[in-house]
Order: C-alpha cells, then sequence, then structure tokens
C-alpha cells in the first residue's frame, strides 16, 4: 500500500513539473519578443523544453496513470511537430496570440 501512494505522490511531482515547464516556456517566448534574448537562442530554449518534457512524459509512464500520460505524451509529441509547442499546456498562449 505504501508504495502505490508514493508512486501516486511521484505522478502529482510530474504534473507540478510539466507546468513548470510550460511556465517557463511562455517566459522565454514573452522574452524573446520583447527583444532581450535571441531567436536563436529562444529555439534552443524551446527544443530543450520539449525534450524535458518528453522525458517527464515518459517518466509518468510509470505511475498508475500511465493511461493519462500516454495520452499526455502522445498530445505533446503530435503538438511539438505540427506547431512547434512545448507542452500542450502552451497552445493556450498561441491562441491568445491569434486572437
Amino acid at each position: 500500500m505504501q508504495a502505490r501512494l508514493k508512486l501516486v505522490t511521484q505522478s502529482q511531482h510530474f504534473l507540478i513539473a510539466v507546468l513548470s515547464v510550460a511556465l517557463v516556456a511562455e517566459i522565454s517566448f514573452v522574452v524573446e519578443k520583447m527583444g532581450w534574448q535571441s531567436f536563436a537562442q529562444a529555439v534552443l530554449i524551446a527544443r530543450a523544453l520539449i525534450l524535458l518534457n518528453g522525458a517527464i512524459a515518459v517518466a509518468g509512464l510509470w505511475t498508475p496513470q500511465r493511461l493519462a500520460w500516454a495520452g499526455y505524451l502522445a498530445a505533446s509529441a503530435v503538438l511539438a511537430v505540427l506547431i512547434g509547442a512545448v507542452t500542450p499546456w502552451s497552445v493556450i498562449g498561441i491562441a491568445g496570440l491569434l486572437r
């Protein structure tokens, strides 16, 4: 029972990590748009965050919520390829730009 409880806690930590990655991605985007960071630096940061997001999602496959993490991993991969979103949460920021 205690091992299962630990796995649930780890899944919560992964969720916090994913939201942190999304926050860093949005901050990087704003900093680049304000001219405080070059486009090349922004691309490098985005690629690193995409890899980190994927690694977190893969690690989430070892939690009891593996089906949810598998869906998140699939959504992350599709959105990264199609529109360059760092996380599925980043789509909210991208959608805000299209208004």
